[in-house]
């Protein structure tokens, strides 16, 4: 029961974040070149597209999965196959998404992107962070 609620804590971090990249435009990182910052941001979004689809398909897939299995003896060929196969599912989604994040965070470090800091009033303008240019 521990994993589930992990899994949609961290989604809705995610989920949070999400919006907040797709805003970020290249003028806000004038040291990185556009179609660097174009492939971060796609690498990024598509690396928490698949975390977003593992933490939540968990969820949706799981809940009514085991309330069906529910009604099944627990010797039901069934029922071992799909608790067999299920974890496996979440980890390579798991796996998947280390793959994509890695990438993008690669590329992260090697452009010096930082994300832009919290700022105390919502009227003030996030300064975002970059490498300048030599």
């Amino acid at each position: 029961m521990l994993i589930p609620i992990l899994l949609l804590i961290g989604g809705i971090f995610y989920a949070i974040r999400r919006p907040k990249l797709k805003a970020l435009t290249a003028e806000q990182f004038p040291g990185v070149p556009p179609d660097k910052f174009a492939e971060w941001q796609m690498l990024e979004l598509k690396s928490m597209s698949r975390l977003l689809w593992t933490c939540w398909g968990w969820l949706l897939i799981a809940t009514p999965l085991y309330i069906f299995l529910a009604s099944f003896p627990h010797k039901h060929t069934l029922h071992d196959v799909v608790t067999l196969l299920y974890p496996g599912l979440v980890t390579v989604l798991l796996l998947s998404w280390m793959i994509s994040h890695r990438k993008a965070t690669k590329l992260k470090k090697e452009l010096e992107i930082k994300w832009p800091k919290k700022t105390s009033s919502p009227n003030q303008s996030l300064e975002p962070t970059a490498r300048t240019s030599k």
